[in-house]
């Protein structure tokens, strides 16, 4: 006589591990070129600044500071810090950046996201008060770990921000890294080529952070509108409404329905959405008019679905 089993008798968390891989694999067309520039064209800036600020020795800090800086950066005003994400190089904010041609400015440069939070908006604010000083209006972008950046350097300094765009913000962590630290802490030593990788210790994104609990408890301010963009198909943020702002004046979360966690940063009708708001430009019930527009009406069953989901 032949048992039958069905999966979930064998382990009844299986089909959640399937279900985790399925999105993984599903998002690897953005996954893919966001880590592929990390590892080319942002690799070197990238271990330059991970031995700048990890290494305690004065000598390689100083022959770090004597080697050419590689950025993004334009002068001019607005001006709008751009931050990518987690394992992700800084040329993949580049096709966000062309919404913002001249006058704008940009600053966009590989960060070390191997580092702590704190510190990593402690280096950030002194580019954006150096800005405000200049007189130049200040607006950031930012995807992911760089949205938690700019959030904790706008919670420090307020007034120094004058419009705040978020893309899939671990705000409230990931039940993804709650599941999944452990093997990728030890992924060296399962798969060696990997050491050849930068840094996937995600233990800050977890539910249970301490960090991200003191960051959340001291709250948002609410001097600066900020428009926060999420979606219902993330697969690194689980559940994705871990990526949801607080409730408040000056903060819109909106949903763009189905798309990855990377894909924000390659979406056209995200480009838009950050266009129209980083512009100034009226974000209510004519939003989608203005994006069916702008896209040539090539989107307009995307457009029809944001506005079904977010109830504009």
């Amino acid at each position: 006589m032949t048992s039958r089993f069905r999966r979930e008798e064998i382990n009844p968390h299986l089909d959640g591990y399937f279900a985790d891989a399925r999105g993984v694999l599903e998002g690897l067309s953005s996954s893919v070129p966001s880590v592929g520039n990390l590892l080319t064209r942002d690799y070197p800036e990238f271990i330059k600044r991970v031995l700048r600020n990890k290494v305690p020795i004065d000598l390689v800090k100083a022959l770090m500071d004597r080697l050419p800086e590689k950025d993004y950066h334009r002068e001019g005003n607005p001006k709008l810090f751009s931050r990518h994400g987690f394992l992700t190089g800084a040329a993949s904010m580049k096709y966000l950046g062309q919404a913002f041609p001249p006058p704008w400015g940009i600053n966009s440069h590989q960060y070390d996201f191997s580092g702590n939070l704190s510190d990593l908006s402690g280096r950030l604010l002194p580019k954006i008060e150096d800005a405000k000083n200049a007189g130049e209006d200040v607006h950031f972008l930012a995807h992911s770990f760089g949205a938690l950046i700019g959030l904790h350097a706008y919670q420090q300094r307020p007034e120094l921000f004058d419009r705040i765009l978020t893309m899939a913000v671990p705000y409230h962590g990931s039940e993804m890294a709650d599941k999944y630290w452990l093997p990728l802490l030890l992924l060296p030593i399962i798969f060696p080529p990997s050491l050849l990788l930068p840094s996937i210790d995600v233990r800050k994104f977890k539910t249970t952070s301490p960090v991200l609990a003191d960051f959340r408890n001291k709250g948002l301010p609410e001097d600066a509108p900020i428009l926060n963009l999420y979606s219902d198909g993330d697969e690194f943020i689980k559940p994705y409404t871990h990526a949801l702002l607080p409730e408040q004046s000056n903060i819109t979360n909106l949903c763009i329905p189905g798309i990855k966690h990377n894909h924000f940063i390659y979406d056209p009708l995200v480009r838009e959405v950050a266009k129209m708001f980083l512009n100034g430009m009226d974000m209510g019930y004519r939003m989608p008019d203005h994006l069916d527009q702008a896209l040539s009406f090539k989107q307009t069953a995307r457009i029809e679905e944001l506005v079904l989901v977010n109830d504009l």
